[in-house]
């Protein structure tokens, strides 16, 4: 009974550790992380702590978690995707700082060597507001990205992966496919077309599919 005691004592004086939600609530240890699967490898991760965790312990636990479902990376969506991360500091009604993060897992790169040899899809991510995009081949893949950066576009280096997302669009009679890394940048890319459609009424052009994952 004792030693019971001594650790609820020794867990409510500390901040929640890296835990699975409801783990030591028996010993008082509140918080922890807790996740769920949605479709096209995305996640919600919810992390929290008690009043001696401080925010940034909660959103690293998150992280970690995201880390756990997504071994090849992931990448937070935001309000382009209609899900923006929540963060509550703590301190209201009694309660710790929580977090609660939509991420969307990254293919997994192709190892280099033999495997890469096979070409199967090589993708740049995004930066300076740009978003990524994949080509079937490496030479057409530094081809684009030495425009984009010609045209003063940063962009990180050609890498090759398993899996590109894709949808389809259509230029008249003539049936293309734009790929980005992830599903928020496919789903970005396709936004932004449509976007441009409207605004510019060209009825010449037309999105014909959702984004997808492609391998």
């Amino acid at each position: 009974m004792r030693m019971i005691l001594i650790g609820i004592v020794m867990a409510l004086a500390c901040a929640t550790p890296y835990q699975q939600e409801g783990a030591h609530a028996n010993l008082g240890a509140d918080g922890g992380y807790s996740s769920e699967s949605l479709t096209h490898g995305r996640h919600v991760v919810h992390a929290s702590g008690n009043l001696f965790t401080d925010l940034d312990t909660a959103m690293a636990h998150a992280r970690t978690r995201a880390g756990e479902l997504c071994p090849a990376g992931y990448d937070v969506l935001d309000s382009a995707a209609g899900m923006l991360p929540i963060v509550r500091p703590g301190l209201v009604n009694g309660k710790g700082p929580s977090v609660t993060l939509f991420v969307q897992c990254r293919p997994p790169e192709l190892e280099l060597g033999a495997a890469a040899a096979d070409d199967r899809w090589w993708c740049v991510g995004s930066s300076n507001a740009v978003a990524g995009f994949c080509e079937r081949q490496k030479p057409a893949c530094q081809a684009r990205r030495a425009d984009m950066e010609a045209k003063g576009w940063l962009q990180d280096p050609c890498v090759p992966r398993l899996a590109a997302a894709c949808f389809r669009s259509a230029t008249g009679r003539v049936v293309t496919r734009g790929c980005s890394p992830t599903v928020a940048m496919c789903q970005s890319a396709r936004d932004t077309m449509l976007f441009q459609i409207q605004r510019d009424h060209d009825h010449d052009r037309h999105v014909l599919s959702e984004c997808a994952l492609a391998d």
